[in-house]
């Protein structure tokens, strides 16, 4: 809808559907095929998730592979401290969940991170699975694909409002947990392997 933020739709759009989880797509984002059926399929086993998230492939302008992207089980300190490691394009979430945490219009560029740290109060709340679930593509231009800083307006407000630190060291301390869960469960390992696939084309 004209007029609109991208919260107060997807906020509307909620209201409107009957499924129990819901996702949705950033206009730089598409799934691949059978991959939500993947995720309806783990929800039947695993009911207590709140979210539901998987890997996501990097691709350019052009449609080319650029590099998959290889989660670890859920860690409720590193979303805490580094800020969202779960994509947009990968995650599942609870209807009735999104129902209770209105997305909010104040962090447009920090929408999912938010929502993620109000829905999620403990790790047993999130399940991972491995698998790619979608494709997001970098545009050198798109606001999403940006290097910004971690400590711009936006990111410290997301903070203060969770009551997580603001400081250089916590920030970092999130890195280093990224870093050691990423080569605790070989994620890195499976990226690498996947690197002989860069500038392949993945989609037209």
């Amino acid at each position: 809808e004209d007029g609109i933020s991208q919260a107060e739709g997807l906020n509307s759009a909620v209201q409107w559907t009957q499924n129990d989880y819901l996702s949705w797509l950033n206009a730089d984002e598409v799934y691949l095929p059978e991959s939500l059926d993947f995720l309806m399929e783990k929800t039947e086993l695993n009911p207590e998730a709140k979210v539901i998230y998987g890997d996501w492939i990097l691709i350019d302008e052009n449609g080319n592979f650029l590099k998959l992207i290889v989660g670890y089980p859920f860690s409720l300190e590193i979303l805490r401290r580094r800020g969202c490691v779960i994509q947009t394009v990968s995650m599942i979430v609870k209807r009735d969940d999104m129902i209770k945490n209105k997305l909010s219009s104040e962090y447009r560029n920090l929408l999912d991170w938010d929502l993620l740290l109000r829905i999620i109060s403990m790790s047993s709340n999130a399940l991972y699975v491995r698998r790619p679930i979608g494709l997001y593509t970098l545009h050198a231009n798109q606001i999403s694909a940006s290097l910004k800083s971690r400590s711009d307006s936006q990111h410290r407000s997301v903070r203060i409002s969770h009551k997580i630190g603001v400081s250089k060291t916590y920030r970092f301390s999130g890195d280093i947990m990224h870093f050691f869960f990423k080569c605790l469960y070989g994620s890195y390992r499976i990226e690498r392997k996947f690197r002989r696939f860069a500038n392949s084309k993945i989609i037209d």
